[in-house]
């Protein structure tokens, strides 16, 4: 890779911004947060706009990067209309201190953008009963195994008078035999 290129890819991705999108619930509104930092050998001044500030909050909205500093951003959405909108991260290379002199002053240096796209939508609908198509005949129930007064059911046809070990299930050794206990003295 030779020099040039190195230094152009460190223009092109001066500012990281992670992840570029929001996804929203319209009904409930929500929050999203999200990771800037500054890729270059510059301090970065930044400014968030927003395209729907009735809905959408911001923090912070104005503030400094220094070189290989990174910053959590919070964007807190209202309940309303399922709509697309976009947050826009403008940044500049800066000598100030204070981002929001920054943007206001006429130090040449070039604005750049990068943009969140904010996505609220409608949850998905629940089905309700009357979508679907109920047969109102009666349902057929089948005989109880337990017979009225007796609270155990009796067991199937196959296994009727054999003896029954509750506390553990044991399967007969077919082809050897037990072993007898020793008796405890």
């Amino acid at each position: 890779m030779f020099l040039s290129q190195i230094d152009e890819d460190e223009e092109e991705h001066g500012l990281f911004v992670a992840p570029h999108i929001a996804d929203f619930s319209s009904l409930k509104g929500g929050a999203s947060r999200h990771l800037l930092a500054n890729g270059t050998q510059r301090r970065l001044a930044i400014k968030i706009k927003c395209s729907n500030n009735a809905l959408y909050r911001v923090s912070p909205v104005y503030y400094v990067l220094e070189p290989g500093e990174s910053q959590r951003i919070l964007v807190v959405r209202d309940p309303g209309k399922p709509a697309v909108d976009k947050m826009i991260i403008l940044y500049k290379a800066t000598n100030c201190k204070n981002a929001y002199s920054a943007f206001h002053s006429e130090d040449g240096e070039e604005v750049k953008k990068s943009l969140i796209v904010l996505i609220a939508k409608e949850p998905p609908k629940l089905a309700t009963l009357d979508e679907f198509s109920i047969d109102p005949s009666p349902v057929q129930v089948e005989e109880p195994l337990a017979k009225p007064g007796n609270e155990t059911p009796s067991p199937p046809g196959h296994l009727r008078g054999r003896k029954v070990n509750h506390r553990a299930r044991s399967v007969p050794l077919r082809g050897r035999q037990k072993k007898p206990l020793p008796e405890r003295h």
